[in-house]
């Protein structure tokens, strides 16, 4: 039996084809929302905890190594801080502001690490190619994406995650500058990320325009 070369077994496509260019910038965009979320957790910290010494505060949030673990820190630390117990006139507290910020933020991350550790991979099909989670080779993380438009999923989290670093900065203002509460936000659902994505389709990149030759 002769010998195949990798050309003919290899089936999947090359994660610099250009079909991979709306999930690459999708997985960008989802990347930098959840890091810009994280960054508002250790701004609210500061503030929770004095805003006086910035970098003794920021320096034992940088030595714990975990998200998760940060968040829990600064749930802990607003817990026990009792002149933040009412910072509104109604009966909120910042308490239970920060733990509705962070308690969604802790489900955001599942989702997150299900969008970062499945492989993905291109086939062509029917002229055209198709990007999808690897899910045959026992990846659990890829099985939960398995039939889900991927697109939509990352930019729903995206979208929720920036909500999400919206209000958490707000908060930051409420504590740091007084600045008057104006309520919960609501999280966008993944209808509502459809709808935008339909109204506003993502734009192609324009080629700055050709300068004609000047002869010289």
């Amino acid at each position: 039996m002769p010998k195949r070369t990798w050309e003919e077994w290899e089936h999947t496509v090359r994660f610099t084809d250009k079909s991979f260019n709306p999930i690459a910038l999708a997985l960008g965009q989802l990347t930098l929302a959840w890091n810009d979320l994280q960054l508002t957790f250790s701004a609210l910290f500061c503030g929770v905890m004095g805003g006086k010494d910035l970098g003794l505060f920021l320096g034992v949030w940088g030595c714990i190594k975990s998200d998760r673990h940060q968040r829990d820190a600064l749930l802990e630390a607003t817990r026990l801080y009792k002149p933040l117990d009412e910072f509104d006139r109604r009966a909120t507290t910042f308490y239970e502001e920060i733990k509705w910020v962070v308690d969604n933020a802790n489900r955001l991350e599942d989702t997150r690490n299900d969008v970062l550790h499945s492989p993905l991979w291109g086939v062509r099909a029917e002229n055209k190619i198709v990007v999808n989670p690897l899910a045959t080779l026992g990846n659990k993380r890829a099985r939960k994406l398995r039939d889900k438009n991927l697109l939509e999923e990352f930019r729903h989290f995206r979208d929720t995650a920036s909500v999400l670093r919206n209000y958490g900065s707000h908060l930051e203002m409420v504590l740091s500058c007084g600045t008057p509460w104006r309520g919960r936000p609501k999280l966008p659902t993944l209808e509502l990320t459809k709808k935008r994505s339909r109204r506003r389709p993502e734009r192609k990149e324009e080629r700055p325009p050709q300068r004609e030759p000047s002869g010289e």
